[in-house]
């Protein structure tokens, strides 16, 4: 078996990396392009983590492994929980290597939690914990313990976005390092770590500026370091693959589909809920009032102008039970849509899936398309611009054994400057807060090795586990898409998916992780 290094680098875009690039400012990234084959990676619809990073490692689209996003519903009561990966039916990468035989190892793969029972290592990623089952076997869980390693900051960035960043710094630094002890330690075939660093600059400090530099121009170059310390540690020996799930670029504007549903009489509450946020706002009030303050004259106003940023997510937090109670929140009897999650997924409230669906099927196409077209009209309140480029039928976008589950519509914003969350707010659009840039299709991809037939590729994020395995020189599954590897080296052995399993137990590790997920705005 051909020892293999994949750094995932969550988020990585060549429209950052291109102009560092071009002023010389990271020689390692050179380095690595100089021996490899430049790609871009086209990420699943929506471009988001926990389809991206699943279908890369399991080589097939969601509809065949079924996860759509951080937070599942059980149709039959409504409720909606975070995913679990335990649910996927596919196998990935280290499954594959797993069954001939070889090693991996695998540190900070999201959504992967509880981590596989692998012949090497295996530590898990956002959203998993910090505490817990994180990491097998139990001596790589011990040694993370001792080490600055954690699945996200615990400083919020808007309390200090200095701190913040350099948070950020610490934690890829020690991932870095105990990447590299671990490499030693255990000397697996594949080995692959995922960074998230990057993203999380990218989305909360993307015009920030850190000591007199932009703040994710300065992450880049930081990361040039980190690369090049993982490049060193393996030498020449390895076949290299650094990818991202998907891009990133600036927003303009937040949308909670929630709240248009239901401004636009496609869903109704049972009650309007703003009694938490008024409950927090008179306590903030309260505080104020006591520190002798001069307060205006509108509550919400007041609590604006007075809380800090942190306290006011706390505020908005509280105030949206909804994402977390949207069972207790919605009418059912009297929603025909509804949203969860994050990035535009929309479900139909259909009398074939969930106890008091209203649509039947037949009334489903026509439902869409009047959905779909007065969602695809939305201007921006105050330009009048258009704010939404498509709204796609789930069926058109999803196939497989697992599509099923997928949503109903997606919307696709203009330019992808717009956030859709799935969730009520004070209005249905407004400029964002705290998250400034957020996903994009496009990704990025590097392939060095001796295999490597070509020197630029566009390919989708599914084919990218078949290079990993044909790199690796392990057969492929014959489900995984091929349209990649048959670019770089069409000579592979194929084998059926049936002989290989996941060896993810069943612990349930759900506890904190919604906490988690609200921590990084993925409401």
């Amino acid at each position: 078996m051909t020892k293999t290094l994949v750094i995932g680098l969550d988020a990585a875009t060549w429209d950052i990396l291109d102009p560092l690039l071009e002023d010389g400012r990271l020689p390692n990234f050179e380095r690595l392009l100089d021996r490899g084959a430049r790609g871009t990676l086209i990420s699943t619809m929506p471009p988001m983590t926990p389809l991206a990073w699943t279908s890369i490692a399991t080589g097939v689209s969601p509809g065949e492994h079924g996860i759509y996003g951080f937070r599942e519903q059980n149709p039959d009561t409504y409720e909606v929980s975070p995913v679990e990966y335990g649910s996927v039916s596919r196998p990935a990468v280290w499954d594959v290597i797993d069954a001939h035989d070889g090693s991996v190892g695998i540190m900070n793969y999201p959504i992967v939690s509880p981590p596989p029972k692998v012949d090497g290592f295996f530590v898990s990623g956002f959203p998993g914990t910090d505490d817990g089952v994180r990491a097998y076997p139990s001596d790589v869980q011990e040694r993370l313990r001792d080490s600055d390693f954690k699945v996200k900051p615990d400083r919020k960035p808007a309390d200090d976005r200095k701190k913040y960043y350099e948070e950020v710094r610490r934690i890829t630094d020690a991932q870095c390092q105990a990447t590299i002890d671990f490499l030693e330690r255990y000397e697996p075939d594949l080995l692959w770590s995922v960074f998230m660093g990057i993203d999380w600059i990218q989305h909360y400090l993307w015009n920030t500026e850190i000591d007199g530099e932009n703040a994710v121009k300065k992450s880049y170059e930081h990361f040039d370091g980190v690369l090049g310390k993982l490049l060193d540690s393996v030498g020449n020996d390895r076949n290299v693959v650094l990818l991202s799930d998907h891009g990133a670029g600036e927003i303009t504007g937040e949308i909670h589909l929630n709240e248009l549903l239901e401004n636009l009489g496609y869903l109704e509450r049972k009650q309007v809920n703003e009694t938490a946020f008024e409950t927090v706002a008179d306590i903030v009030l309260e505080a104020c009032w006591r520190a002798g303050a001069a307060l205006p004259h509108s509550a919400k106003e007041r609590v604006k102008r007075l809380a800090p940023d942190s306290l006011l997510d706390d505020v908005r937090d509280a105030a949206g039970e909804g994402r977390q109670k949207l069972k207790e929140t919605i009418d059912w009897q009297n929603t025909t849509a509804f949203a969860y999650d994050s990035m535009g997924k929309i479900y139909l409230n259909s009398t074939d899936r969930y106890p008091d669906g209203m649509v039947t099927p037949d009334e489903r196409d026509a439902t869409l398309t009047e959905i779909a077209d007065r969602l695809e009209e939305l201007c921006h309140p105050e330009t009048g611009e258009e704010i939404v480029t498509a709204v796609h039928r789930g069926r058109e976008i999803y196939s497989g054994s697992n599509a099923e589950a997928a949503p109903d519509l997606l919307v696709e914003p203009a330019d992808w400057q717009y956030m859709c969350y799935g969730d009520f707010d004070e209005s249905w659009f407004h400029t964002p807060r705290d998250r400034f840039a957020d996903h994009t299709p496009e990704g990025i991809a590097v392939i060095a090795g001796d295999a490597v037939k070509t020197t630029q590729f566009t390919a989708d994020c599914t084919s990218i586990a078949a290079v990993v395995l044909s790199l690796a020189g392990t057969p492929v599954p014959e489900q995984m898409n091929r349209e990649l590897l048959s670019q770089l080296n069409g000579n592979q052995q194929f084998v059926s998916d049936d002989r290989y399993t996941s060896k993810v137990h069943s612990d349930n590790v759900t506890e904190g992780v919604e906490e988690r997920l609200r921590d990084l705005g993925y409401r």
